[in-house]
């Protein structure tokens, strides 16, 4: 039976990252192949769409915008007659933007509109003139963290003082300090905070109340189009529309804690990173059409019902750990026939260089050991 298999070195990769990987291709009945292809896709686009519309033209109901951030269609090898029968295993390397957004995808419904946003990498290997014989692998990219954040251990703590006046020359103030333990999250899995309290007022802290805030915004060029209701989340600016999908801010998980015992704060709060159907939440992202981003609102109240309030913003949260790619099993064929399987080094411009064939990155490959 003719198969063709892929693997890559890695599961997830940052931008800047080379994708290191090997086409697996066994010929083992005649065929009208006569080469290998490959494509590799990084797309952002988003489609915002009215259902109730008024007009027959549904392309004047909605607003999309698409950007290729990344896009490779290379012949790895070509033949002028149809491929013989023979077992090959075929390196490449694709080298990544070191400026690119990360995986990405979230939607919803409304009884009014639908949206659809998503950042999807897609690595696709096929045989030309015998496309049935054909793989596809989603490749996840992780949203890059910021120079002024790499620069750092930890991150920052957020501080907020409120003051209170008991007589005309005496006055107390109590402190809130919270920060995150890590720059970078997991979706699915949780956030770790500490939070410290200074209080030197009289009032004993009554309450911790503790949400975590979501932030969609779709961005591209504005259209004129007749909807069929006033749309708050449409914001007009010049000839570019933004349009905030969750209407503004979106309250995802929310935790009341009782502080009685807890004066002085409260260390390694978890904040899981579901939805209320424990689905995992949607990654950070910030794209040249999409961006997501998250903050951990606190309002901690006083005896009195006083309240003080602080925001920290949560600098990157990646996609969940890709499960998948694990589950991937190599072709017995590759381990049977490893003798006389073949190694084709492409011409193109994804080839692997001759010094990287020994490297790490294809010794993890199963089946490829180059000399």
């Amino acid at each position: 039976m003719n198969e063709i298999f892929l693997r890559t070195n890695k599961c997830e990769y940052k931008p800047g990252d080379d994708i290191y990987g090997v086409v697996y291709l066994k010929i083992a009945s005649a065929t009208g192949g006569r080469g290998v292809r490959l494509k590799f896709l990084g797309c952002e686009k988003f489609v915002y769409e009215y259902k109730n519309a008024v007009l027959t033209d549904s392309d004047s109901q909605k607003f999309e915008e698409c950007r290729h951030h990344v896009s490779y269609n290379e012949t790895l090898f070509e033949s002028d007659e149809p491929l013989y029968i023979r077992s090959t295993l075929i390196p490449f390397k694709i080298s990544l933007p070191s400026e690119i957004p990360g995986t990405f995808e979230a939607c919803n419904e409304t009884e009014v509109v639908r949206w659809h946003a998503s950042m999807k990498f897609s690595l696709e290997v096929s045989v030309i003139d015998a496309e049935y014989l054909k793989i596809v692998q989603a490749i996840m990219v992780f949203e890059a963290l910021s120079q002024r954040l790499c620069k750092a251990n930890i991150p920052e703590a957020v501080s907020v003082s409120y003051r209170r006046t008991l007589a005309i020359l005496f006055t107390s103030q109590i402190n809130v300090t919270a920060r995150l333990f890590e720059h970078t999250n997991r979706s699915a899995e949780n956030l770790q905070l500490r939070i410290i309290i200074s209080n030197n007022t009289n009032k004993a802290v009554k309450s911790l109340k503790i949400k975590l805030l979501r932030y969609i915004h779709l961005l591209g060029k504005w259209r004129e189009m007749i909807t069929p209701c006033e749309d708050a989340r449409v914001m007009r600016n010049g000839d570019r529309v933004e349009i905030a999908v969750e209407s503004g801010e979106s309250v995802i998980r929310e935790q009341l804690l009782d502080m009685e015992h807890f004066q002085q704060g409260v260390d390694n709060i978890q904040i899981p990173l579901r939805g209320c159907d424990n689905t995992p939440l949607p990654p950070t992202v910030n794209g040249h059409h999409i961006q997501c981003w998250y903050e951990v609102q606190l309002e901690v109240t006083l005896s009195n019902d006083d309240k003080v309030d602080l925001k920290v913003p949560v600098a990157v949260i990646w996609p969940p750990k890709n499960k998948e790619w694990g589950k991937w099993k190599c072709p017995q064929w590759v381990a049977k026939e490893a003798l006389n399987i073949d190694i084709y080094h492409t011409t193109s411009v994804l080839r692997v260089p001759q010094n990287l064939l020994s490297s790490p990155a294809f010794s993890s490959i199963p089946g490829f050991n180059p000399t």
